[in-house]
């Protein structure tokens, strides 16, 4: 289930989910999966802010290999 900024609830069916905001490192969601035993990876900001072609390499990289 996702939402967008005005509330608004859509169910979404697939195996992935890519998530991707701002340009400010958050690693509470990242935190809160990973608690419940799923596996999760952090890309891009998650890490450190940077730019967009720095979070798609590390996508595909991550991507090969799952």
């Amino acid at each position: 289930m996702i939402a967008d900024s005005v509330g608004k609830k859509t169910f979404v069916q697939g195996e992935r989910v890519l998530i991707t905001t701002g340009k400010r490192p958050d690693e509470e969601l990242y935190n809160k999966i990973q608690a419940l035993g799923i596996e999760v990876y952090r890309i891009g900001d998650c890490l450190e802010p940077r730019n967009a072609k720095a979070a798609i390499y590390e996508a595909v990289k991550i991507c090969s290999t799952i």
